[in-house]
């Protein structure tokens, strides 16, 4: 029986082992939104992986205290985002140097025994597509000099390079971008994957595209892939080769309209509460709950996947 990733011991860069290494095969990693309500549900699991979007803290409080910052459990992984889906324009309120700060605030702060950080990527949804690939490069090259300029060892808190794109050569181009500019890339994101609409004539295409694009990546000697904000069709589709996923695209029903998720029995659904009396925290407990079982079905999917393609580490 495989052991769920929320309820194991991980040392210190047990990350080289566990992110990238023998047991990826077998275990989907869920870093969970570590915000207020959510949080303090996920908690009460034992939960270590964890997600926080630096751009979401800078954007309420400039100067990042440990009130902003939940104090995780011991032995728990961060993983920093740069938020950039709420900077729509493409600009960033601060700059690489700036956000290289403010991730070194926020893993401090946190009480996190390993963290790693995503670049300051650009959306497509923002400027052209090919912009925005540029952009993330550039953005990701300036990280990489302030922190050598600072000393800061990217070995030990690893930064995660994230491509965009709509179809397989979109992916794969932004990966060259990267190691044309002559960097190296152990651990990548693939990023603004909500595009798999369950309506779209397209989403298929899309799916096929990023399964394709994880499976080269993992060829061309990428260690870990984490797909941002996956509908369920992409991550399903996915599930032998990517590494990790986050839930924004989960919650997303609760948040706006009050919808709780409920996974049973191999299918999952959003339904609204049929009691009006039903607290936001307890809808949030009920839907946390119902993705670890979901993450437990994710865990299934992957032992099956041997043989197909998974990794070719």
């Amino acid at each position: 029986m495989v052991m769920p990733f929320y309820r194991m011991r991980v040392g210190k860069y047990e990350y080289l082992r566990i992110i990238g290494g023998e047991n990826v095969s077998r275990i989907p990693v869920l870093f969970m939104p570590a915000y207020n309500r959510m949080y303090n549900a996920a908690v009460r699991y034992n939960w270590r992986t964890w997600l926080i979007s630096a751009g979401f803290l800078y954007a309420r409080n400039r100067n990042i205290s440990k009130s902003d910052v939940p104090k995780l459990p011991n032995g728990s992984i961060l993983f920093i985002d740069s938020g950039a889906f709420q900077f729509v324009d493409g600009k960033y309120p601060f700059t690489p140097r700036e956000y290289l700060n403010i991730v070194l605030t926020i893993s401090s702060l946190s009480n996190a025994s390993i963290t790693i950080f995503a670049t300051m990527d650009v959306l497509p949804s923002s400027v052209e597509l090919r912009r925005a690939q540029r952009d993330t490069v550039v953005n990701t090259l300036q990280i990489m000099y302030e922190a050598e300029k600072n000393g800061i060892d990217l070995s030990r808190m690893p930064l995660v390079a994230v491509v965009h794109g709509d179809t397989y050569e979109d992916f794969m181009e932004h990966y060259d971008m990267y190691r044309q500019s002559g960097i190296r890339i152990r651990y990548l994101a693939m990023g603004n994957l909500r595009k798999d609409e369950p309506k779209d004539n397209g989403a298929p295409k899309f799916r096929e595209a990023v399964l394709r694009a994880c499976i080269e990546l993992k060829k061309r000697g990428v260690k870990w892939v984490h797909l941002f904000g996956p509908r369920k069709g992409v991550l399903e589709h996915s599930v032998c080769c990517a590494d990790s996923f986050d839930t924004t695209t989960f919650f997303q029903p609760l948040v706006r309209h009050g919808r709780v998720y409920v996974f049973h029995d191999g299918r999952s659904t959003y339904l609204f509460s049929p009691y009006r009396s039903v607290s936001l925290d307890r809808k949030i407990e009920i839907t946390v709950y119902n993705f670890i079982q979901y993450t437990q079905h994710l865990a299934k999917l992957r032992s099956q996947c041997s043989g197909k393609n998974i990794d070719t580490k």
